[in-house]
């Protein structure tokens, strides 16, 4: 394993973060407030806590002399056999979810028939199915970078199919972002993969429009969203808007919030929704919004509601020091580690758009490995029972 310094979980935080900060000076929508100065502390202060803590837990826990993650033959074929495994159950939910839904948000879109992606799932079951979908997609990309059949391109394929048949931005790109990285994991990028990247990092606004654009609001007209005199921004409109907007339902919406001191708004977001209407709680966030058109709220906004500025940094610490030990285990060669960070790297990508590090798709995430780890016992032992059954044989029928 030689990482690439962009699977840093500190500089994917602190870079989307500080981007943010920059850009949003540097735009004018009609329905953007002004920056909110306590807002904006509270947002360096947790990036610099990110930098202390990854540099405290790296300095107590990093072994430089186990570093490198090598895959043997007999571990590359019981993680396939078990995502075969995993694949056939994947499959056979998300065909429960289209029977259920009679049919899906893309099939909808070419019939017409009014359905959108809102209309789409099954309460907490489609959480799990995502979660599923995302550690197979992590493990057929390890199993395709070290040349185990195209085949496992063909998985892929159909993981990501899926995601797009959602019309959902949040959910193919969350997936998306798992596979870079365990790429960012393994490899260090050099010059042309640099340019590569930076292609896609160049192409992916776009995305936000192509997705618009299919979901039929490709052709919105965005002068109602332009102050006046304002020409807009072109074809980046849209994705500034979907970039920005969260940050600016925060600094609307933190003049009007009453800290619970309880997590209400924290629960909603792992607790498995049809617990949560049993427990007769509403689904309702007590967060205001600067307008209802775009409803996104960043990471903050959840642990702000609940607990205020200061006390919710200490969980973001709390949240900060898994990530940051879990990247640390990742590069001192242990491989559980290595398959349970693409998801915190997801959530850190994309904790400026929803609070996906307290989802149930990431909390839930690493009882998918305990099944795996489970299956490859079984097998194992299966396996050197079967061999000293057979030496045991030998050995008796010796003369």
């Amino acid at each position: 394993m030689n990482p690439s310094i962009f699977s840093n979980p500190v500089i994917i935080f602190s870079s989307i973060w500080l981007t943010i900060l920059v850009i949003f000076r540097q735009v004018d929508f009609n329905f953007f407030v002004n920056p909110n100065t306590a807002v904006d502390i509270y947002i360096y202060t947790s990036i610099a806590q990110f930098i202390l803590i990854y540099f405290f837990i790296k300095k107590f826990f990093y072994q430089p002399d186990f570093k490198v993650i090598l895959f043997s033959d007999d571990e590359l074929n019981n993680l396939n056999f078990f995502l075969n495994f995993l694949f056939i159950l994947w499959f056979s939910l998300y065909l429960i979810n289209i029977i259920y839904n009679r049919g899906t948000p893309l099939i909808w879109l070419l019939i017409g028939n009014g359905k959108t992606y809102l209309d789409f799932g099954i309460p907490t079951l489609t959480g799990f199915i995502n979660m599923i979908r995302a550690f197979l997609l992590v493990g057929f990309f390890i199993l395709y970078l070290k040349g185990k059949g195209i085949k496992n391109l063909v998985f892929l394929i159909i993981l990501v199919f899926s995601a797009f048949n959602e019309l959902a931005r949040g959910n193919l790109i969350f997936l998306f972002a798992h596979g870079l990285a365990i790429y960012l994991m393994l490899y260090r990028i050099n010059f042309k993969k640099f340019l590569f990247f930076l292609t896609g990092i160049i192409a992916f606004p776009y995305s936000f429009y192509f997705l618009a654009t299919v979901r039929g609001t490709g052709g919105f007209d965005f002068s109602n969203f332009l102050s006046q005199n304002s020409e807009g921004y072109g074809i980046l409109t849209w994705p500034l808007i979907y970039f920005l907007q969260p940050i600016n339902n925060l600094y609307h919406g933190i003049d009007y919030v009453d800290v619970l001191y309880f997590p209400y708004n924290t629960i909603q977001l792992f607790v498995p929704s049809a617990v949560f209407t049993f427990l007769g709680f509403s689904s309702d966030y007590s967060f205001e919004l600067a307008t209802e058109a775009f409803n996104a709220l960043p990471i903050f906004a959840n642990l702000i509601a609940d607990w205020g500025f200061f006390i919710s940094l200490f969980f973001m610490g709390l949240i900060q020091i898994f990530i940051s030990f879990v990247y640390v285990q990742a590069l001192n060669g242990k491989k559980d580690y290595l398959l349970i960070y693409p998801p915190l790297f997801s959530a850190l990508l994309l904790s400026f758009f929803h609070g996906y590090l307290l989802s149930l798709a990431v909390v839930a995430y690493p009882l998918i490995l305990i099944l795996y780890r489970i299956k490859e016992f079984k097998i194992d032992f299966s396996f050197k029972i079967e061999r000293k059954s057979r030496n045991f044989k030998g050995f008796t029928k010796s003369p």
